[in-house]
């Protein structure tokens, strides 16, 4: 089993574009709108016979701006960090504040980036062997009229109102001939920091290695696993890992299981061989980042 990752460059940036972030072995797995205000300051003066009033003026009160769905009323959508979860895939995503969307695009003014999915690797359907779906990576795409995202190429999705959301995947497993559709239903929640950039691996047997995470601290991409697992049996190659909310990693599959919890800056974990003949099937870790990216 493989277990790997795409870049789907979907939706309102673009065709769509598939990309392998790594490949394993053979069984390897806003804040809110500012409110500024016209005040008027009262200031006392040292002179012995006058007061003035001098007025502070900011900028005028604004609110933010409204969604205006097909159906039912004009919503504000909370800002922030989206997650959902559906058959055990995760999905997640980001939701901004964008006012020049609504001057360039004509669209809401907002936008969502790091937009995460993950689907079906093989049949029967597995949550232990996935493809991360990297949607809106980097920059942020508008939201559009009625509150869409505007997706293509099997995806679709948007705002259902002010802490709803949904998301759709269309997947297909050409080597065993499965396929379906995945819907999520997004809420806010907040998410732990996890820092994007190179990061550094450690293992206990003394191995190292790089690592990116990516997507605003939800996927650690290409964690190469130890070379002397490969010749007794475990798994080798490299893993991509879905960082939860919470900054937590669980996978397990038919030879590995992985367990770890990320900070911003640091994570420490475990990584424990299934079956094989290899003396160590426990090897502990913890990595840290090197070089902050974004």
């Amino acid at each position: 089993m493989t277990l790997f990752a795409t870049i789907a460059l979907a939706g309102a940036l673009g065709p769509a574009a598939s990309i392998a972030l790594s490949r394993a072995g053979a069984t390897a797995a806003s804040a809110a709108l500012p409110h500024p205000t016209t005040t008027t300051a009262i200031t006392i003066t040292t002179t012995p016979t006058t007061t003035t009033t001098r007025p502070t003026t900011t900028q005028p009160r604004t609110h933010p701006p409204e969604i205006t769905p097909q159906r039912g009323k004009p919503y504000v959508p909370a800002l922030g960090d989206w997650e959902g979860t559906v058959n055990a895939y995760p999905a997640s995503f980001s939701l901004l504040s964008e006012p020049g969307f609504a001057r360039r695009f004509g669209s809401p003014a907002y936008g969502y980036q790091d937009l995460v999915l993950l689907v079906p690797d093989k049949c029967p359907p597995s949550a232990s062997n996935y493809l991360e779906n990297l949607l809106t990576v980097g920059q942020p795409s508008p939201v559009r009229r009625h509150g869409s995202f505007g997706l293509t190429h099997g995806f679709e999705g948007g705002l259902a109102g002010a802490r709803s959301a949904s998301l759709a995947a269309h997947y297909h497993v050409s080597s065993g001939g499965c396929q379906g559709k995945l819907t999520w239903h997004m809420r806010p929640a907040k998410r732990r920091v996890v820092q994007d950039g190179t990061w550094r691996v450690q293992f206990s047997d003394g191995e190292s290695g790089k690592f990116k995470v990516i997507a605003g601290g939800r996927v650690a991409a290409s964690i190469t696993l130890p070379t002397e697992l490969k010749p007794c049996g475990g798994p080798f190659g490299a893993i991509d890992l879905f960082i939860g909310p919470s900054g937590t990693v669980n996978v397990t599959q038919l030879s590995l299981r992985v367990s770890a919890s990320f900070s911003r800056a640091r994570a420490t974990g475990q990584l424990s061989i299934i079956g094989g003949t290899c003396s160590d099937n426990r090897f502990p870790l913890s990595a840290k980042l090197q070089r902050p990216g974004t």
